[in-house]
């Protein structure tokens, strides 16, 4: 950890703070492990500098820029809008509804008409692309990786666009979570790595589902103390099954917590949890649940 002598931020601070991970990225993980060309004191400091980033707490979740409450953690309870490249939620979407134009409402954000066709579609999202919006590289890269929209089914492309808006900070990780869950479908041979490799980026950039999966494979293969403090980091932000995981393995002595950890991450979970919740939320998932629009498209 680079420590300054105050903690001012500065765009050159910032730099050397991000070429920092990204050497740090390089060196711990694959599929390029650098590390054997390296001496034992460096290999040491990137891998206890990984650790300290991968175990950071989801503090600063994505918020809906209508409501300024944080979006959910699930992905189909979120809605991007191919008109001004913004992920909105559904309960804001809902309020919208109620004016009497239902699924068919203008966008709540810049308040542009819903897409006519799946061209239009298109060519709205690969405008946005264009711009390097990172919700359209992402979208576009799920709609090549299912051959949706009338696109080719590309795995390959789809991983590219994936890698690259993964690169971006307002991504949140939700490309990297895309790629490991391709390769995880796949079920290739040697993509094990892989898929533990993006997992972990995700979790880095702020998923808290990568997470939750992380501390899933960290339990099977029988690394209960790493899977535990997965578990606890994305129960404290809200995910539902991460807090029933902890709360059977609290109850069954599987893991080494203490009633008064599991009273304070229960509240902290509580308080997170309601934040990205309530009655309009609830109300337009369950429309666009009926209507099986998934992601708001």
């Amino acid at each position: 950890m680079m420590i300054f002598e105050d903690e001012t931020i500065t765009p050159e601070r910032s730099e050397l703070i991000r070429n920092t991970l990204k050497l740090t990225d390089a060196l711990t993980l694959p599929p390029i492990p650098m590390l054997q060309f390296f001496n034992k004191r460096l290999n040491e400091a990137a891998g206890e500098y990984h650790e300290s980033v991968l175990f950071q707490s989801h503090e600063n979740m994505q918020e809906c820029p209508i409501c300024m409450l944080p979006l959910p953690i699930e992905g189909d309870d979120v809605a991007f809008r191919a008109c001004c490249g913004n992920y909105l939620c559904l309960g804001c979407l809902y309020r919208v509804m109620l004016e009497g134009k239902g699924l068919k409402c203008p966008c709540p954000f810049c308040r542009s008409p819903p897409y006519t066709s799946n061209d239009e579609y298109m060519k709205w999202l690969k405008r946005l692309t264009e711009t390097n919006n990172p919700g359209a590289i992402c979208q576009l890269a799920s709609h090549y990786n299912e051959g949706s929209f009338d696109l080719g089914k590309d795995q390959g492309k789809a991983i590219r666009l994936w890698k690259k808006s993964g690169q971006m900070d307002s991504d949140y990780g939700r490309s990297y979570y895309n790629i490991a869950s391709s390769y995880l479908r796949t079920k290739i041979r040697g993509n094990v790595n892989r898929i533990i490799y993006y997992f972990e980026k995700a979790a880095i950039k702020g998923s808290v589902n990568a997470r939750v999966n992380v501390g899933r494979i960290e339990r099977d293969a029988g690394n209960m103390d790493r899977a535990t403090r997965h578990f606890k980091l994305a129960a404290e932000a809200g995910h539902e099954e991460a807090m029933n995981i902890i709360w059977k393995g609290y109850r069954a002595g599987d893991m080494d917590i203490t009633r008064d950890d599991f009273n304070t991450l229960l509240r902290r979970h509580h308080d997170n949890l309601s934040t990205m919740t309530n009655s309009y939320r609830d109300k337009g998932r369950a429309i666009f649940e009926a209507s099986g629009v998934r992601n708001g498209v």
